[in-house]
């Protein structure tokens, strides 16, 4: 790029098709994540870039200057991919203190993010090996200049004041302090000293939480402005402030400052009429999908700050902060911690299952399973739709959650979803279904019925036989019992002990619908040719007579009672 100008139609076809290759592939994955290193650009594991050299490695380029990670965002524009290009370009031909991350600072993208840390000694080189050798090494003989590298720079000044502290200490515990260390121009540092104070610095930072005067103070000035503009400006601080609380991890803070916004939301005085739109604004910033991106980030680097705060935040966002838990229900370790992204899961389902819907067909099974146990909640309709588009999913364990989902919800609805699965290839997720649906539901009833009375019923297992039988069973009207007398008086001419078996098992079912109609095939049935089948049904009579006979004792009894 730096061979052509800008405007050159060279350059401006391959943006054009770099443009579309970006657009194609967000289309299909939403976000495109390259880390760097060194010598390096990775996306995910891959190398699709090296280049060791590092006068001419982009990758150091950026390294160099804190860039650890970029993420391109559907919909990424055209004019936004110019600008990042622009900002590589500009920082090829700048000035050394010119560096790559302020230049992509100032373009404030809207779908482009990038990670980046600060670099103490950024410039700075390994020391040559003389400096730790029989001679001190080469020092600055100007006083104000800055020493070789790995040193830290005095002023005359500095000197000055370290000379005055040093003579007034004089002697250390009745030591004599040693004569032959004075105060240089600099003081040296080797590469392990320089590396414990970045690290120091850096745990410093990380630490680091606002303090809590500014936040009361912002909200002071905002509650005794009244001209709309300066309540805007003040808004704006407000929340830059709220997007450093949350880039250090500070999800405490960060959750009084969220509460306190939504409190002047609700209740602003009619002299603040003007708050209610502008700190909307604020608050949808923080709930905006770059933001939620961002707390992504964080845990993806391993920077969660205090968990407890986290998933109370996470709760002011509501349903757009999903995909920050669905992270964790994935990646975190800790069963406990994943209990409690589940629960909050939970509630924003409830609130709106939308918020999942983009997970229902993702490859990992385990997770599919959990999202559609979460939308089962009991009578949660408004989950349906999204469960119905998973019916006809690939795997039988994920088609039995939908049923046990539907399930727990209830309602007519769900059970006109669940009977989608009586014809399921798989006979597992059948016999849940038959096992599962609403037999108040006379179209249930009445489609099972029909099934069962088909040819290819006989070829199915006995177990999913038995689960037909007790659907109807449960149902216990007149309607199932023609369906029950032609089990009854199946005959076959292979598998008879098997045959035999499911008759006397459809017998039982007849004595517990027990209707009259349902007795008189008992009773014609104990003249069947088949012994076995003949004995069954004359102990299922005995046996309802017997409990009718009980019923009718224990009636009297509670009468003269």
């Amino acid at each position: 790029m730096n061979t052509y100008p800008s405007n050159s139609p060279v350059i401006a076809k391959q943006k054009d098709r770099l443009y579309k290759e970006f657009q194609s592939f967000l289309s299909n994955h939403h976000i495109l994540t390259v880390t760097v290193s060194e010598s390096t650009v990775l996306l995910g594991d891959q190398v699709i870039y090296e280049e060791k050299t590092r006068s001419k490695s982009l990758a150091f380029l950026l390294y160099k200057d804190g860039l650890r990670e970029i993420s391109f965002y559907e919909p990424m524009t055209s004019r936004e991919l110019d600008q990042f290009l622009d900002a590589l370009t500009e920082n090829m031909g700048a000035p050394e203190e010119t560096d790559v991350v302020s230049l992509l600072w100032e373009k404030d993208f809207n779908n482009i993010l990038y990670v980046a840390i600060d670099e103490i000694f950024s410039n700075t080189e390994e020391p040559a090996d003389s400096h730790f050798g029989g001679e001190t090494g080469s020092r600055s003989s100007s006083g104000d200049e800055k020493a070789s590298s790995g040193a830290i720079a005095l002023t005359s000044e500095d000197r000055k004041c370290v000379t005055e502290t040093g003579s007034k200490i004089g002697r250390i515990d009745g030591e004599q302090t040693d004569p032959g260390v004075g105060v240089s121009q600099s003081i040296l540092l080797n590469d392990q000293e320089l590396q414990e104070i970045k690290r120091i610095v850096s745990d410093d930072k990380r630490a680091f939480n606002p303090p809590r005067e500014l936040a009361d103070a912002l909200f002071e000035m905002l509650d005794l402005e009244r001209d709309p503009g300066r309540c805007d400006s003040i808004l704006k601080v407000l929340k830059e402030y709220l997007s450093g609380l949350v880039s250090g991890a500070n999800f405490e803070m960060a959750c009084d400052v969220i509460l306190a916004l939504s409190e002047i939301e609700r209740s602003s005085p009619p002299r603040h009429s003007e708050y209610g739109p502008l700190v909307q604004t604020v608050l949808e910033d923080a709930r905006s999908p770059r933001a939620i991106e961002r707390i992504r980030l964080l845990l993806r680097g391993g920077i969660t700050g205090s968990l407890e705060h986290l998933f109370k935040y996470l709760s002011l966002l509501g349903p757009g902060a999903a995909s920050i838990l669905v992270d964790i229900l994935t990646k975190m370790e800790d069963p406990t911690i994943r209990s409690k992204a589940r629960a909050l899961l939970a509630e924003f389902v409830h609130k709106s299952p939308r918020c999942v819907e983009e997970w229902l067909f993702d490859p990992r099974v385990h997770l599919v399973k959990q999202l559609i146990s979460i939308l089962g909640q009991p009578r949660l309709e408004e989950a349906i739709p999204y469960l119905d588009k998973c019916v006809y999913w690939h795997d039988a364990d994920i088609r039995k959650e939908v049923i046990r989902a539907l399930s727990r919800i209830g309602g007519k609805t769900a059970n006109s979803i669940q009977v989608k699965f009586f014809t399921d290839p798989d006979p597992q997720v059948r016999v849940l279904a038959a096992r599962s649906v609403d037999i108040s539901d006379p179209e249930t009833i009445e489609l099972a019925c029909k099934l069962i009375s088909e040819k290819q019923f006989f070829k199915t297992e006995m177990l999913e036989r038995k689960a037909w039988v007790d659907l109807l069973r449960k149902a216990g009207s007149d309607g199932v019992v023609p369906v029950l007398r032609d089990l009854l008086h199946h005959r076959t001419w292979f598998k008879r002990k098997e045959n035999d078996q499911f008759r006397s098992y459809v017998a039982s079912a007849l004595g517990s619908v027990a209707t009259e109609a349902a007795i008189q095939v008992l009773l014609e049935a104990t003249h069947m040719r088949n012994r076995r089948v003949r004995n069954v049904c004359q102990h299922v009579l005995e046996r309802v007579q017997a409990e009718e006979e009980r019923d009718s004792s224990n009636g009297e009894t509670r009468e003269r009672a």
